[in-house]
């Protein structure tokens, strides 16, 4: 008779677990246990295949595993029906679902047990827990700042950035320093208005997880990002990236005259140029941040 039992709880972490040999047994009344089988490849308790198998110091797969053993993997124990090769099993990284080694015992006539299982408990462990995770913002840079409480086989963090929480693009990766730390890493505030931020931790094996998600709101005037079309321009000119509202703008002719000048209100502004004659224009624009850009404009 062969009897099911189960191991202490497992990382469900994508490494081999060795099975000790003392949770295979069984006896028998009339005769000798002589060995057991493995009946068929370890499953989860959903149903799915584990990765492998370790019989002996040999790795299988499902495939290989019913090449080599179709009717299953028949090895030697002893009178307890402990086998005599080492055996192990290599769970799905990140599969929180059992595994069961499915097997009987054979005894020295030949006669074979009801099949028992050997269960592998394993529960979720995510490579990394965070704790706090806040933004902020001093002119035109945001500090992200985070810690995390765990980390397990972290290989990095990626700072993640968003103008609307749906779309993300690479601020930033930061090496994991493999136990619990503290991060931070400056960015320029790239969108007007709200900015989001996340971290994508990734962990050795390419599997990954999200942090929460923060928000930060962009007072940042910069003038880094304005652009000026048509150049050359015919009856209406575009100034484009304007962060915020309050930005100057003034056009003077080539003799320094003041032609237009407005005080913009969204980041994108127009002037009515028709009027202008032939010749090059300045355009100079402040923030009223001691920041100023001027820019040269031919008219047709």
């Amino acid at each position: 008779m062969a009897n099911s039992s189960s191991i202490a709880n497992q990382s469900a972490v994508g490494f081999t677990i060795p099975v000790p040999a003392a949770q295979f047994n069984g006896s028998d009344a009339d005769g000798t246990v002589q060995s057991i089988r493995i009946t068929a490849f370890p499953k989860d308790a959903m149903g799915v295949n584990v990765a492998s198998i370790t019989i002996n110091g040999v790795k299988y797969n499902q495939a290989a595993f019913n090449i080599a053993f179709p009717g299953g993997a028949t090895i030697p124990a002893n009178g307890s029906g402990n086998p005599l090769q080492a055996i192990g099993v290599q769970g799905v990284a990140g599969n929180s679902s059992s595994i069961l080694i499915p097997y009987v015992t054979i005894d020295n006539g030949g006669a074979v047990s009801a099949t028992a299982n050997v269960t592998v408990p394993f529960s979720l462990i995510l490579p990394v827990t965070f704790g706090n995770f806040y933004v902020t913002v001093a002119g035109c840079t945001a500090a992200v700042n985070f810690e995390t409480l765990t980390e397990l086989n972290s290989q990095s963090f990626i700072v993640e950035s968003s103008a609307n929480g749906f779309n993300w693009a690479t601020a930033g990766i930061l090496t994991a320093k493999g136990s619990a730390a503290r991060y931070s890493f400056n960015v320029a505030t790239t969108y007007i208005g709200l900015n989001y931020y996340r971290i994508k931790q990734v962990d050795k094996d390419g599997s990954f997880q999200y942090s929460s998600t923060v928000t930060i709101t962009n007072a940042c005037r910069s003038l880094k990002n304005v652009s000026i079309y048509p150049n050359p321009v015919k009856d209406q000119l575009n100034i484009n990236g304007l962060y915020g509202t309050g930005n100057v703008i003034v056009i003077t002719d080539a003799q320094g005259r003041e032609l237009a000048k407005k005080t913009s209100g969204s980041a994108i502004e127009t002037f009515n140029t028709s009027s202008f004659g032939a010749g090059i224009y300045v355009i100079k624009i402040s923030n009223g941040d001691a920041e100023m850009r001027s820019f040269k404009v031919v008219k047709n």
